[in-house]
């Protein structure tokens, strides 16, 4: 998949097969389309976390399939995940303790959930302003940088 940024001052960038990490956009769209699968260590982890039992956890917030254990999800996405709703940004109930396969999450514009979450996050059809994406000016900076690495290839 190749995705086209187009910024304000005329410029383009795009991203193909390179897979450029960034910082998370927090839109939450991964979390929303995947199951993570966990085994028994992550989910005393997430249970200590949480300051419950295990089995407590389980019964709470894991549902077990043919494929193994896998993180609720409710009508909106992971049990875990919530909304601001002024923001529309998405955070994780449990960041610090999440299981691996969410920690190993790369955020790209390579994919295509990153660059759904994206339009998640752009309220109109006006331009998305990298304010409304990065709240500091490390992230918007690090982004910055990437697009213009991306951009010498």
């Amino acid at each position: 998949m190749i995705t086209g940024l187009r910024m304000f001052n005329g410029e383009e960038y795009s991203f193909g097969t390179q897979m450029q990490e960034l910082d998370c956009f927090c839109c939450g769209y991964c979390c929303v389309g995947y199951n993570p699968r966990v085994n028994d260590e992550e989910i005393a982890i997430m249970a200590r976390y949480l300051k419950i039992g295990p089995d407590e956890f389980k019964s709470r917030y894991i549902q077990e399939t043919l494929v193994g254990s896998l993180v609720r999800q409710t009508e909106t996405g992971c049990v875990f995940l919530s909304t601001d709703k002024d923001s529309a940004k998405a955070y994780c109930g449990i960041h610090p303790a999440r299981p691996t396969s969410c920690r190993d999450w790369i955020p790209s514009l390579w994919r295509r959930e990153c660059c759904e979450g994206l339009a998640i996050l752009q309220k109109s059809d006006s331009l998305l302003k990298i304010n409304q994406v990065y709240e500091n000016d490390h992230q918007r900076e690090k982004f910055c940088a990437s697009l213009r690495q991306n951009s010498k290839r």
